[in-house]
């Protein structure tokens, strides 16, 4: 029960991370295209895109997990 509970907010977290990042992609090409339109700065998208970076190094050892956890009920 806890193990699923566990894995549901695993894919939860995913999810999430994964639409941050599409958000904040989208985000920098619009900042890029049109720089006056944005409020925040170029340092302030530099701090975002290391938590993005973060985000994704979390992500790939979820995923691992996963894919190892399927590996083993094989």
């Amino acid at each position: 029960m806890l193990r699923k509970l566990a894995n549901t907010g695993l894919l939860f977290f995913l999810i999430a991370s994964g639409a941050f990042m599409l958000l904040y992609v989208i985000a920098l090409f619009d900042k890029i295209a049109h720089p006056h339109y944005k409020n925040l700065s170029m340092m302030g998208y530099g701090w975002l895109g290391l938590i993005v970076i973060g985000l994704l190094i979390i992500d790939y050892f979820i995923i691992k997990r996963f894919i190892r956890e399927v590996g083993r009920n094989r």
